[in-house]
C-alpha cells in the first residue's frame, strides 16, 4: 500500500536524493495520518480526497504498479525506489517532529484551504511541478 502510494503520487521523483526525498515525504504523510487519526495505512489513503491518484489516470498504476514497470524503464526504476522507500519508512516510522509532514499538494491544482497563509516545510520542484509539504495535524478529520 504505502510503495503503491509513493510510487503513483510521486514516480517521476525518483531520482530526487535530498534529505528527506519526496517519496519519504509522500510516506510520511501517510504514516502521519495513521498515527494521527488511529487508523491504519489502508483508510487513509482511500479517504475521499485526499490522495490524488486514486482520482486520475495514475489510479490503474496503484491497481498494478509492476504492469507498467515492465514496459518502461524509468517506472521500473521508479517502482524499485518507492517499494525500498517504503520499507525503510515503515521499518523506523514515522517520522519526528523536524522532519514531520501530514499534508502536500502540488501546483497543477488550485491551493487548498488548509495551505492558505501556511509556509510549507519542504519544497520539491521536478517535472515542471511544484510540491509543498506542510505539518498541520489541526486539519485532520
Amino acid at each position: 500500500m504505502l510503495a503503491k502510494t509513493i510510487f503513483c503520487e510521486g514516480r517521476e521523483y525518483w531520482r530526487d536524493r535530498k534529505n528527506p526525498t519526496f517519496g519519504e515525504l509522500v510516506a510520511d504523510s501517510v504514516q502521519q495520518r495513521a498515527v494521527l487519526t488511529n487508523r491504519d495505512l489502508a483508510s487513509v489513503v482511500h479517504e475521499p480526497g485526499q490522495y490524488s491518484f486514486l482520482y486520475d489516470h495514475n489510479k490503474r498504476l496503484f491497481k498494478n504498479p509492476l504492469r507498467n514497470a515492465s514496459k518502461n524503464s524509468e517506472d521500473k526504476k521508479a517502482w524499485e525506489v518507492a517499494y525500498n522507500t517504503a520499507l525503510e519508512r515503515l521499518n523506523e516510522g514515522p517520522y519526528s517532529q523536524d522532519k514531520a509532514v501530514t499534508h502536500f499538494w502540488t501546483d497543477i491544482v488550485n491551493e487548498p484551504k488548509w495551505a492558505k497563509n501556511h509556509r510549507p516545510k519542504f519544497v520539491k520542484s521536478g517535472n515542471r511541478k511544484i510540491t509543498r509539504f506542510y505539518y498541520r495535524p489541526e486539519c485532520l478529520s
